[in-house]
């Protein structure tokens, strides 16, 4: 929202085409998003004591950077659509429902309604928690627990079973990611490329701030 006034201008003097700009500014910050990602990952992985797997690692890195891209591009669609006032308001509430789809159904395992599964899977944090949860669990040997303590989830499969990802094909849902990216940055460009092109938008806008204020 804040680059949106200079591109307006600068868009409507033919300084450059929507196209090129809109490439450069989903581009740009890929490099860092990449760098600092495995810089991350790589701690948490550690620290967390998984194992040492070059396999294991490709999979949780490229999903979490992949889950990145995507909040990125969402953080697109909301930074077209709302001002900053707004989009202050309507980024938390969209994050906490795509994190209450991700934990839905935890502890019940497969017992999720069919319809639900398919809503839940409409968050794309659920999808990258699947990759990640069945590619650091999915054949692995039994955790280590001290004897005198009960470890209910010393089998990984029990724990992936009982947050119903196990079996899932994490190779999928990481075509799934790159989906969601895609479409989320597509959004995106057609709704600068509406807005840049049409009054209505302004008219709208207008329109629903009178009601806001009424109320």
């Amino acid at each position: 929202p804040i680059e949106f006034q200079l591109l307006q201008r600068e868009h409507f003097n033919r300084w450059y085409d929507l196209k090129p700009y809109f490439l450069a500014m989903s581009l740009r910050n890929v490099p860092l998003m990449v760098v600092l990602g495995l810089g991350f990952i790589s701690i948490t992985y550690v620290l967390t004591d998984q194992p040492l797997e070059l396999e294991r690692f490709t999979w949780v890195a490229t999903a979490a950077i992949l889950t990145g891209v995507v909040s990125e591009a969402l953080g697109q669609i909301i930074g077209s659509v709302c001002n900053i006032t707004h989009g202050s308001t309507v980024t938390p509430a969209v994050s906490c429902i795509l994190i209450l789809f991700c934990m839905y159904g935890a502890g019940h395992g497969k017992e999720m309604n069919p319809v639900m599964n398919i809503i839940v899977h409409s968050s794309y944090i659920r999808v990258g928690l699947i990759v990640v949860g069945n590619a650091v669990f999915r054949d692995r040997a039994s955790l280590d627990c001290i004897e005198d303590v009960y470890c209910y989830y010393q089998d990984p499969v029990r724990f992936l079973q009982d947050i119903g990802v196990d079996n899932e094909s994490y190779k999928l849902y990481i075509l799934g990611l790159v989906i969601y990216a895609v479409a989320f940055r597509l959004t995106a460009f057609l709704v600068i490329k509406y807005r840049l092109t049409t009054e209505i938008y302004q008219i709208i806008v207008n329109y629903a701030t009178k009601i806001l204020r009424l109320r």
